[in-house]
């Protein structure tokens, strides 16, 4: 990736791994790797946000925002949340997803069926 301006923590220095997607929020930044489908994460980690990291579980997207990051594991399509659990953000749903998005104290997602709530 390529990334610019106010690197608070390393969360927008250059990395030289080859990418498929990224988020950058805040203070951290969190990618999906090409080569393997793995997470990676860096800049400022004070809850877990880029430590907890899950490096052995392939994800198809991810999301980070605020102390926290969300994904959608490849292998079942479920998510999979660390960092800070501010207002239980970090406890997913089991619930086959499309897409996810990480919010200050919340997560939004795409259902994969295409029933309503």
């Amino acid at each position: 990736p390529v990334c610019w301006g106010l690197s608070f923590r390393q969360a927008s220095s250059t990395r030289s791994t080859v990418l498929k997607q990224n988020s950058a929020r805040n203070s951290h930044t969190c990618a999906v790797k090409r080569a393997d489908d793995l997470p990676i994460g860096w800049g400022a980690d004070y809850y877990g946000q880029v430590s907890g990291t899950p490096t052995s579980t392939a994800v198809k997207q991810i999301s980070a925002k605020g102390h926290h990051t969300c994904a959608v594991k490849m292998a079942d399509n479920l998510p999979i949340c660390w960092g800070r659990n501010e207002s239980y953000s970090n406890t997913p749903t089991s619930t086959a997803l499309k897409q996810i998005s990480a919010g200050d104290q919340f997560v939004c997602a795409v259902k994969m069926a295409d029933d309503l709530p």
